[in-house]
């Protein structure tokens, strides 16, 4: 065939330009192109001519066609993606060369949610150029059923997922196992980003054989280069494809089936095609090369089987238009809010926006699930029927509002979108009793007695007499027949051409008014009653039937009165028109054709249209037009269809032509009365809601050819609107529309369906050039316009967290805890509120706050309120992530756009739901959020993170461990001397033990045992003193020093302090001398306490007390101080209030001011002398160390000492002369200097091994020392001797 293809294209040519020099070599060219000359090595003056491009060549790849639904349910499909893609992963570890072929972003995204890890591997691949995602839908889809609309978002979703999760776009439209396709198909892909399309499907046409396999197949506008695996156009292309793998329920390529791959690459056999393995889009590249020897198909790809899907599962059909229609008014109602909310900033709509813009995408994604092919086209089982059921319950419920009494309601009616060529009148019925004729301007109705119309005129001039009739009583119209419908092969699939020799018409069994009675079969039973309002076009029926037949088809018959040639169907956009005749074999296979929401058969004058809204099967032959009603198929549901259905349809008589008559508009008006859709008013504003009563002041069009289909949101944006216009009368146009004052849109590019501006078009930058050139004036960090802005807005949220209180989370093996900081402390609250930063968002999650506590308000409703629609519409608690990620993306959505400052408020989460058990979240202003064992935000929140890394214990961590750890941290962070419950919060979430999921915020009498048992575990008594190394030899240590020890520990020991290390960490006690020191200290305290000193106890023991009120003032925050003072200025002025009692205030005041001064002079001695003894003690100890050790200890005891010294004195406010101040530090850094460069490297050695980091602050608290003292004693236990610890 390519031979003799390339010999009459170089014939051709010399034919057309002669036999000239020029012409011969131009084809001889051709003839090389494909027969390249060969020199023989044995002549070379003879030439041999091979043919090495005559060779087929195949491009093969391997594919899983998994259905996502049909003989298994939606959560089968879920683990059938999830083994068969797992198989190819392993494949691809072993072939490198291995190509995986996949479609479906729907599938794509239900192994990210349940299989991550396997999600990342096939992401892994897919960079890797092995793994290739196709497609660019959401699932394959219907191509017959699904509306226009619908059709964009399918596209609109997949391709967008496939840029978000893979980098790119698929530029092929990959439909392997699809019903017929649709005319509008090729003008939306390529709107798309797609350039090819691929099917096998037509290969199983049942009459005619499909004469293509490679070819550019054209729609309404555009075209797309079409390829099927069944390889025909030999001679035109020499380019095949080759998929391989079990498909429809998963698995994918076999090890077998790899290995016969192997075996056909590598094994070139004479005369046998070569095999490849490339990329769809290599291929497609390839023969689009070829392009021009490729024939052109027009129009729909008719499929010559599965007619019966038309009309199968009537249910599924009608759930699914509703939905395509309330969902492009829902989007509509959100466009009009946005404009509003832009128009009128203090409205503050933004997160009433956002989150109705969420719920219709969520939306959106179930009712395109619903569109796969063998889902809405009802060739599944009943499983399946149900499950799509439930999902078209659940896009209900995300887009109804939420009624109330008090709110005023818009029904769809004064939502759609206004032009000049809407006519939407108030839906009503006439009184008609027992008259059996109707009529109204437009038409005239009579029927005889079996509920048959006998005429049917229309009005065709401004005479009475111009009335032409459509019926007549010899064909009257409306006549229900009953056919045998016993397929041949697969019963929900198909409808044979010999169905139609076996219809019988059924007879009403009985009357009332224009109220007709039927009989249907043994079993089933239908109502038939007539509806003509004051002012519409078109005659409606209502058919009320219940329905149990077997292998019966119910259609209805209109012989109209008119001389047709051909019918006219309603598509997704215009119409198609098909002949209505036998004359050839495809004329024969169209015995049952797909039609949207209207047909019609017209003559040069006159034509009648049939309406109906999710009635899709249709079947025209001469002047006679049938619409299939219900069927009752066994196979796969054997209950399919059974039960009661509401049917509605219209006659609409019109003069001229369909075109002229505005049968579309009238179709879409009369598809729209039969669904429900309302939005409250109040959120539309008073102006808007009066203007959206049709009085065409919205939107209006110059051009009757042209409607608006839909207007929306842009996806992601705020400040962009998509307009969607078409034009569906099969015509060119140039046409002008107007937008009123309620939506002052001022510019416009044209764009794709995926919403990005089109080649050659204005960019959004451009067309949004004014408002740029406003925000230049003014800095770009200061405005939340600018990308600058908006990221420095971030920033400052970000800050203004880390300057709020503290909130810590830790997840335990049996609960999760979330702790905050409590500033607000003023004892005149009310403590009706239980928390100040812990709320309950439902039974399993809780969440605390940090940030802007107005901020955190607004979020906390918003959480509420995306609990409880989750639980309204599952009726289960919202899982956890789930309820994160709707509020993460809202909270982008002031960081992506401009307008508004993002919030803010970082979140904690704890919660626990069925799939991941307990859970902790951390959101941020940004909208970013991740899962945590354990975190912190705001205040301290990096020493707070830092404490967990070395306490937490993964799997081992009980929830009493966790409130443990909490108080430890708050213990160690907060700017306070003691640690209380008035300061701390502290919530829980557990089960109890019937396994209820309990949260609840803990007491204060709770948080307040929790302190208490961690400074009992934490408390160093003199036991614990004398158990750490202090001193090396009690021979070394003067008794003086011994007592003052004594007397220091008991004092600190009274008054719950730990020992001071200043005072402690120079002494070293061996193991020999701590029972010296234990007895000797022992001992003189009995005597101190027992007896009375002759030398004067009683003043020491005074002076004692003195000493310990000091030390307790010493160790005190400077709050303790400021408080004193505070009372002392009350003091003052209530004695000026209370003249009565002032002098004996006043003087009490006097007396408790010298005593505390008397008591800081005793303190400075008791201090200066308790730090001499310490001093020549230690002095006397350091002679028996080496001159490295004596002049560490002793720059040690210097520094700390005379820091100590100083430090105390500024404390009290007693004057230091500067001379002595300046000789004591100079003296103790002369030490420092003396140390050797061989001792300072051990010493930064050990150190460092023993994980300490050096810090600077200016006065350590108690717990610091606690944390050296530990750290001595596990030094210690490690013969790790004489570390010096790092100063703080």
């Amino acid at each position: 065939n390519q031979s003799l293809y390339i010999a009459n294209h170089a014939v051709n040519l010399l034919l057309k330009r002669g036999f000239s020099p020029q012409s011969l070599g131009e084809a001889l060219a051709i003839v090389r192109s494909v027969f390249p000359p060969n020199t023989n090595p044995n002549n070379s003056s003879s030439t041999v001519v091979t043919n090495p491009q005559l060779h087929l060549g195949i491009d093969a790849f391997g594919h899983c066609h998994i259905d996502t639904a049909w003989l298994w349910p939606y959560d089968e499909t879920k683990r059938k993606c999830a083994r068969s893609w797992s198989n190819q992963i392993a494949f691809m570890h072993e072939h490198k060369s291995y190509k995986f072929v996949c479609s479906q972003a729907q599938q794509f995204k239900w192994v990210e949610l349940d299989y991550p890890k396997l999600f990342e591997k096939i992401r892994h691949f897919v960079k890797e150029g092995q793994f290739i995602p196709v497609g660019g839908c959401w699932v394959e889809m219907d191509g017959n059923l699904p509306s226009c609309d619908a059709l964009c978002h399918q596209f609109l979703y997949g391709q967008r997922y496939f840029k978000d999760k893979f980098g790119q776009y698929s530029d092929i439209f990959w439909l392997p196992d699809t019903f017929g396709y649709s005319t509008v198909l090729p003008q939306i892909a390529n709107l798309s980003g797609i350039k090819y399309f691929l099917t096998q499907k037509l290969s199983w046409n049942l009459v005619n054989t499909f004469p293509h396999n490679s070819f550019i197949w054209e729609g309404l506008d555009d075209e797309l280069m079409f390829a099927e695996k069944n390889f025909k156009d030999k001679g035109r292309a020499d380019e095949a494809m080759m998929l391989f793998g079990f498909g429809d329920g998963g698995g994918g390529p076999s090890e077998e089936m790899m290995v016969r791959l192997s075996a056909l690459q590598t094994r070139h056999c004479l005369d046998m095609p070569s095999c490849v393995t490339t990329t769809p889009s290599q291929f497609f590249n390839r023969l689009e090369t070829k392009k021009r020897n490729l024939c052109k198909w027009v129009g729909e790809l008719y499929f010559e089987l599965h007619q019966g899907t038309f009309t199968s599962q009537s249910a599924i059909k009608a759930g699914n238009n509703e939905l395509e229609t309330n969902l492009k008014l829902a989007e509509f109602f959100l466009a009009l809010l946005s404009v509003r909310n832009t128009l009128d900033p203090d409205l503050s709509l933004d997160l009433e926006i956002n989150s109705r813009r969420a719920r219709i995408r969520e939306a959106w994604e179930l009712v395109l699930c619903n569109q796969f092919h063998d889902v809405l086209p009802g060739s599944c089982i009943e499983e399946v029927v149900t499950d799509a059921l439930r999902y078209f319950g659940k896009a209900r419920a995300l887009i109804e509002p939420e009624r109330s009494g008090s709110s005023a309601f818009l029904t769809q009616w004064e939502l759609l979108p206004a032009s000049s060529n809407y006519f939407a009148p108030k839906f009503g019925s006439a009184s008609l009793d027992d008259n059996p004729n109707l009529e109204n301007e437009h038409l005239k109705a009579r029927f005889d007695e079996m509920g048959r119309v006998v005429s049917l005129k229309v009005k065709t001039g401004s005479n009475e007499e111009d009335w032409k009739d459509l019926a007549s009583e010899e064909h009257p119209l409306n006549v229900f027949k009953l056919y045998s419908d016993m397929p041949l092969f697969w019963d929900a699939w198909d409808i044979m051409d010999y169905h139609a020799e076996t219809g019988v018409e059924v007879k009403p069994s009985g009357k009332a008014g224009v109220t007709f009675a039927y009989k249907l079969g043994d079993s089933s039973s239908m109502q038939l009653s007539y509806c003509l309002a004051k002012h519409q076009p078109y005659l409606v029926f209502e058919l009320n039937v219940d329905w149990y037949e077997a292998h019966k088809l119910l259609k209805v018959e209109f012989p109209f009165n008119v001389r047709a040639q051909s019918c006219f169907y309603g598509s997704q956009i215009g119409f198609v028109q098909r002949t209505n005749s036998l004359n050839t074999s495809q004329d024969t296979a169209k015995f049952e054709v797909c039609g949207h929401k209207w047909a019609a058969m017209q003559q040069h004058d006159l034509g009648c249209a049939l309406l109906t809204p999710n009635k899709y099967g249709f079947r025209a032959l001469e002047s006679t037009l049938a619409l299939s009603l219900l069927r009752s198929p066994k196979s796969p549901e054997a209950n399919a269809d059974m039960g009661k259905h509401r049917i509605h349809y219209a006659l609409m008589p019109y003069k001229g032509t369909f075109q002229s008559a505005k049968v579309q508009f009238y179709a879409d008006d009369f598809n729209a009365r039969f669904t429900e859709f309302a939005v409250d008013a109040s959120l539309l504003g008073d102006s808007v809601a009066d203007n959206l009563i049709f009085d065409k002041s919205l939107m209006s069009v110059s051009s009757p050819a042209v409607k608006i289909d839909s207007l929306k949101l842009a996806e992601g944006r705020m400040d962009l609107y998509v307009l969607k216009v078409a034009e569906q009368l099969g015509s060119s146009v140039v046409c002008e529309i107007e937008f009123s004052k309620m939506l002052p849109f001022c510019s416009y590019t044209f764009c794709n369906i995926l919403e990005e501006p089109l080649d050659g078009e204005a960019s959004y930058e451009q067309i949004e050039g004014s408002k740029r050139d406003m925000a230049r004036r003014y800095d770009s960090r200061t405005t939340i316009f600018s990308p600058e802005g908006r990221l420095y807005q971030v920033e400052y949220a970000i800050e203004t967290v880390n300057h709020s209180g503290t909130c810590l989370g830790i997840l335990a093996k049996d609960g999760v805890i979330l702790a905050c900081e409590n500033r607000n402390t003023n004892p005149l609250l009310d403590d009706i509120f239980s928390s100040e930063k812990i709320y309950r968002i439902s039974d399993h999650i809780v969440c605390s706050f940090a940030g802007l506590t107005s901020d955190a308000n607004v979020l906390l409703t918003e959480l509420r309120l995306i609990a409880q629609r989750y639980q309204l519409q599952f009726q289960e608690p919202v899982p956890v992530e789930q309820l994160i990620k709707p509020m993460c993306d809202v909270k982008q959505a002031f960081t992506q756009f401009g307008g508004k400052r993002p919030f803010g408020v970082s979140i904690l989460y704890m919660g626990w739901d069925k799939h991941f058990g307990y859970q902790l979240y951390q959101g941020d202003p940004s909208g970013n959020y991740g899962g945590w064992k354990a975190t912190c935000i705001g205040n301290n929140s990096q020493s707070a993170i830092s404490i967990m890394k070395q306490d937490y214990k993964e799997g081992e961590m009980t929830l009493a461990d966790a409130k443990q750890l909490a108080v430890k941290i708050f213990s160690k962070t907060l700017d306070v001397s003691v640690l209380t419950s008035d300061k701390m919060e502290l919530a829980q979430l557990t089960k109890d033990s019937e396994g209820n999921v309990v949260s609840r915020v803990l007491p204060k009498t709770e948080v307040d045992k929790l302190i208490k048992e961690y400074e009992a575990s934490n408390m160093f008594t003199m036991e614990n003193l004398l158990e750490l190394d202090l001193v090396e030899a009690h021979d070394s240590i003067s008794v003086a020093a011994l007592e003052e020890i004594q007397r220091f520990a008991g004092i600190m020991q009274e008054f719950n302090y730990q020992l001071q290390p200043r005072i402690s960490t120079c002494l070293h006690l061996d193991a020999g001398s701590q029972e010296f020191i234990r007895n000797l200290t022992s001992s003189t305290g009995r005597e101190r306490n027992q007896s009375g000193d002759q030398s004067g106890n009683e003043d020491e023991s005074d002076s004692d007390d003195d000493l310990a009120n000091s030390m307790n003032g010493l160790h005190q925050s400077q709050q303790n101080e400021t408080h004193s003072f505070s009372d002392t200025v009350k003091a003052k002025v209530n004695s000026k209030r209370k003249p009565g009692v002032s002098n004996s205030r006043s003087r009490a005041m006097k007396n408790k001011i010298m005593k505390r001064k008397a008591q800081k002079a005793q303190m400075k001695v008791s201090t200066q002398n308790l730090m001499s003894s310490v001093e020549s003690s230690c002095r006397v100890a350091a002679q028996n160390r080496t001159k490295s050790g004596k002049q560490k200890i002793k720059q040690e005891v210097k520094e700390e000492c005379v820091e100590e010294q100083v430090k105390v004195v500024k404390k009290n406010n007693v004057p230091l002369p500067q001379e002595e101040e300046n000789r004591l530090w100079v003296a103790a850094k002369t030490e420092r200097l003396g140390d050797s460069d061989e001792n300072m490297k051990e010493h930064q050695c050990r150190t460092k091994s023993s994980g300490l980091r050096r810090y600077s602050v200016e006065e350590p608290t108690m717990r610091d020392w606690t944390a050296k003292l530990k750290l001595r004693k596990q030094m210690r236990k490690s013969n790790m001797k004489s570390v010096q610890f790092p100063k703080q």
